[in-house]
């Protein structure tokens, strides 16, 4: 039906996913860089 509506729900869905990958990928960043795994 609202088709408008799933598309900018798709969008906002894979702009936080994107920016949760960015933020992981510069915290396992911080870690390798600082020789410190969180593990």
């Amino acid at each position: 039906r609202h088709r408008l509506v799933a598309e900018i729900v798709d969008a906002y869905e894979r702009a936080e996913v994107r920016s949760d990958d960015q933020l992981m990928n510069r915290a396992q960043r911080r870690s390798t860089g600082a020789g410190r795994p969180r593990r």
